[in-house]
Parts: structure tokens; sequence; C-alpha cells
């Protein structure tokens, strides 16, 4: 994570975000990378979809990314809910799988 993850203001006590919404933050701030992101990576991606007709429609870019949308395609979504919710310290159970 980069410094482009952008807070938004804080849920209120009623919301049903409110009670994940601080351990999510703090897994934020855990992620966040010392380096700034290397902008020339996010211009080629853009530069390649522009002119190459065969591009994905979403293009993973940096290492994260890359990383992130390999699980996807590879954990079955109940894993991939699990380790989030380990990942980010949230005791209440997972979220099914969508039908």
């Amino acid at each position: 994570m980069d410094a482009n993850a952008v807070r938004p203001p804080a849920a209120t006590v009623d919301s049903p975000y409110h009670p994940g919404e601080d351990a999510f933050w703090a897994a934020v701030d855990r992620m966040r990378s010392s380096q700034p992101p290397d902008c020339q990576l996010v211009a080629d991606a853009i530069a390649t979809v522009v002119h190459d007709p065969h591009s994905p429609f979403r293009t993973p870019v940096g290492a994260d990314a890359s990383t992130v949308a390999e699980l996807l395609h590879q954990t079955p979504f109940e894993e991939l809910s699990a380790t989030l919710h380990d990942v980010l310290g949230w005791a209440d159970p997972p979220v099914p799988a969508r039908s």
C-alpha cells in the first residue's frame, strides 16, 4: 500500500462499517511502504492499454496489485475472505460467497 490510500470521513457509530473500520485502517497503515510507487510503471501500463487493442480491461500495475490479482484467480472466495479477515483482525465471520 502506498500514500494513495486516502481515508474517507469516519463511519458513524450506527454504520454497518463502523466495527471493522479501525482494524481496516490499521492494516492499511501496516502495509504502507516508505517508498512511493513508481509512476513510470503506471504510465507504461496506461500507454500499453491505450495502444494495444488486445490489452485486458483490468490491468494490475505493481507487485502488490499483481499478487492480489493472482490470489483472486487462484483462491476460492471463502478462503480468501477468511484470510483477509485474519490479516485485518476482524473478529466477525467472513461474508459467505455470493450465489
